[in-house]
């Protein structure tokens, strides 16, 4: 499949909140969502989806169809992307880096009848799931790579 025309977007949002992405009443024929904590992990993230296999309708039936995003391709969505940014160094940008300012490791402490409050013991502290910062928890980037492809 040789892909004709691309369209590369982009947003940050709550991950509870993101209504997805679809090409429903557009020109383009497939599309992919990337997400991350940068924009650069969420391009990289679309870009996967997309080489992985496109699913097409052919005779009533699904075909996994292998779609080439050459190295060309691939580095002209990454500068249209780029063009949506003021600098290309916000590529790299960690939303949850820039805008959680708790310190040190998101951790809890799990204490079981057995163990006391002040218990120091590695099996009562555990990683935090479900961080109380609302940026660690679910503010992600998401890239949409919408794609026109002919045969």
């Amino acid at each position: 499949m040789k892909i004709e025309e691309f369209r590369v977007t982009w947003t940050a949002d709550h991950e509870q909140y993101f209504q997805g992405h679809g090409i429903a009443c557009t020109d383009y024929t497939h599309c992919a969502t990337g997400y991350g904590s940068t924009l650069r992990e969420s391009f990289e993230d679309a870009i996967t989806q997309l080489q992985d296999y496109v699913i097409t309708q052919a005779d009533d039936e699904k075909v996994a169809v292998t779609l080439l995003i050459t190295e060309e391709i691939e580095i002209a969505m990454l500068a249209e992307l780029e063009s949506q940014v003021v600098k290309p160094e916000i590529l790299d940008w960690d939303i949850a880096a820039e805008y959680c300012k708790f310190e040190g490791e998101h951790t809890i402490e799990h204490h079981d009848d057995d163990c006391s409050e002040d218990c120091e013991s590695e099996a009562c502290v555990i990683e935090d799931d479900d961080p109380d910062c609302s940026v660690c928890a679910g503010e992600w980037h998401y890239v949409m790579i919408d794609l026109k492809v002919g045969d």
